[in-house]
């Protein structure tokens, strides 16, 4: 679910509705160690991965 609303918000290409919730999605990959092992890795790394695209977007 957190990949599809991430790729979701992705899709938009509204940057500044990315950081709108960026620290909401980000509490959310915080939570995620108790669920399994790389389940946070794997989100935080999604996340990440959305937020370097989108600060490239914005240079360019």
């Amino acid at each position: 679910m957190f990949e599809t609303v991430v790729k979701a918000l992705n899709k938009l290409n509204q940057p500044e509705l990315f950081q709108r919730y960026y620290s909401r999605l980000e509490k959310v990959v915080d939570n995620l160690g108790w669920v399994g092992y790389g389940a946070e890795d794997d989100a935080r790394y999604l996340l990440e991965e959305v937020l370097n695209w989108s600060e490239n977007e914005e240079n360019q």
